[in-house]
């Protein structure tokens, strides 16, 4: 007995179309993970520039500053020149580089 015309689709075409999303899928996924990553070190310069900005007002403003640690993020002093002194901000962003940063300061 013979079928008419059948609209459907063949198990070979569901097959190449699933083996497809698979694919598109595992090459996809590590590349958003990176992106989530690099997202996340984003917000953490952010918040050390933040707390590094606070530091230098505070210096300047005549109060002692005392080196610290805010959720990984360490703030600390260098005396490089004279009356100007250096505060940096260092981490480990959570895409597995090491930042430094530095603001120079001085009081008023």
């Amino acid at each position: 007995m013979l079928i008419g015309k059948c609209n459907g689709f063949t198990l070979i075409e569901v097959l190449f179309a699933f083996s497809f999303f698979i694919v598109f899928s595992a090459s996809v996924v590590p590349l958003l993970n990176i992106v989530y990553a690099e997202r996340l070190s984003i917000q953490q310069e952010q918040k050390a520039l933040l707390l590094l900005e606070e530091t230098v007002l505070h210096y300047s403003a005549g109060e002692n500053v005392n080196e610290r640690e805010v959720e990984g993020i360490y703030i600390t002093q260098r005396d490089l020149r004279g009356e100007i002194h250096y505060f940096c901000a260092s981490w480990a962003g959570k895409n597995g580089r090491e930042y430094e940063t530095c603001f120079p300061a001085s009081r008023s």
